[in-house]
């Protein structure tokens, strides 16, 4: 099962959702991943105890008009 929150405004309670889900099902034996994919915040980890797995910094190119 695949369960992705999305919003496209600021403080609509996406982490809280997301970091509650994923300590329920957690909570229910099953298996977790839980991408924090906030390009401005991701700050999950800080309403759960547990460890970085893995980072990745992305880039975009971002193309330069020349008048």
């Amino acid at each position: 099962m695949k369960i992705t929150i999305a919003s496209g405004k600021g403080s609509t309670g996406k982490t809280t959702l997301s970091t509650n889900l994923s300590s329920y099902f957690t909570s229910l034996g099953k298996k977790v991943v839980l991408a924090d994919l906030d390009v401005e915040e991701p700050n999950s980890s800080l309403f759960l105890d547990t460890k970085l797995k893995e980072e990745n910094i992305a880039y975009k190119m971002i193309p330069n008009w020349v008048k």
